[in-house]
């Protein structure tokens, strides 16, 4: 099988820092829109899912004192799968209004559930 030859990049390209206004960075951003309009809608999902997944690294790898309770990445969670909240209560075991109180931050999230969400939303 032949190897691909890639170009090198020039001009800065991926190569040093690009400064705001540049033909370049306009070129790199012109790119990188036309990739981001290709996607389809679960692989949008699938990258803003793992976005959050690093934002809950980071908030869990953070010394900030900034606490968020568990309910607010759930909450995050289904508003980006566009799941409705009483229909995953249900699927997952919970009385809707168990959940409600979850996402608040009234209730803690129990083991079970916590092993549950961290499967379907592999986390």
């Amino acid at each position: 099988m032949k190897k691909k030859k890639y170009k090198k990049p020039s001009n800065g390209v991926l190569t040093n820092r690009m400064d705001i206004g540049t033909k370049e960075f306009n070129e790199f951003q012109a790119i990188l829109l036309n990739k981001s309009k290709a996607q389809t809608e679960l692989q949008k999902k699938r990258i803003e899912l793992m976005a959050l997944k690093f934002k809950m690294e980071d908030y869990l790898k953070s010394e900030d004192m900034d606490l968020k309770f568990t309910g607010e990445f759930i909450k995050a969670c289904l508003k980006i799968t566009q799941v409705n909240q009483n229909k995953f209560a249900n699927y997952i075991g919970l009385k809707p209004s168990n959940l409600s109180k979850i996402i608040g931050g009234e209730r803690p999230i129990s083991h079970d559930i916590a092993l549950i969400l961290g499967r379907i939303f592999n986390v």
